[in-house]
């Protein structure tokens, strides 16, 4: 065999061994997708392109998702929080969601159309004009129906009381993510009107303090 030929051989053998791992790390990102309420954006940081992301995204959204056949369905996310990400989820201040982020829980259903990304270390909210409520993510549960009977004795305790304050359906399921002590942040919205945070925003934490506001901050997807 000439040098060239060995070379070519050991170059197949090579690219056949990555695919090889890309095809088992893909496999690994359908089965968390399944497990989890993934995003696109998820999968997409993940490695996948933006097609495969879209692809795997639709398919497994087309069928019932595992915590949607199994009522006492409980799988933590548990690297939530621990990435060090400095991302924050800006979502809509509802008297729904200010009141559990201020009992240290934010409860969203899974199948929601703006979904939370996995990356994020912190969820924050708005109150009279200003986002002045931030908190980190200490876990992150998908539950069935029933779900939170697996829970962990201090997350359990956490969410029921919760439920026992605020009155809330989740037949389909939670994504549901458990925070810290609020962190010191207090700056404007910078936006005319009343009104408060539209929609989910993925935002820098730094951003946020460099900006001083939080109109023009750029998101991070």
């Amino acid at each position: 065999m000439t040098a060239l030929a060995a070379d070519l051989t050991a170059a197949d053998e090579e690219l056949a061994t990555a695919q090889t791992h890309r095809k088992n790390a893909k496999d690994s990102m359908i089965e968390l997708a399944t497990a989890h309420p993934l995003s696109r954006n998820d999968l997409e940081a993940a490695g996948l392109t933006t097609a495969e992301a879209r692809k795997i995204h639709n398919d497994v959204n087309a069928v019932p998702r595992r915590w949607e056949k199994n009522d006492n369905y409980c799988i933590e996310r548990v690297d939530a929080g621990s990435r060090k990400s400095g991302i924050v989820a800006v979502v809509p201040s509802s008297a729904l969601a200010l009141r559990g982020i201020e009992l240290g829980l934010y409860l969203r259903a899974p199948r929601l159309k703006q979904p939370i990304n996995d990356n994020i270390e912190y969820i924050a909210t708005d109150t009279h004009q200003r986002l002045n409520i931030i908190r980190p993510v200490l876990a992150r549960f998908t539950l069935g129906r029933d779900g939170a009977k697996g829970l962990p004795a201090k997350y359990a305790q956490q969410l029921n009381n919760y439920t026992n304050q605020v009155e809330v359906e989740w037949d389909g399921g939670a994504d549901v993510i458990f925070l810290g002590p609020n962190i010191d942040l207090d700056i404007p919205l910078g936006f005319a009107g009343r009104g408060g945070v539209a929609g989910v925003r993925h935002v820098a934490l730094e951003d946020l303090r460099s900006y001083g506001q939080l109109k023009g901050v750029p998101t991070t997807v």
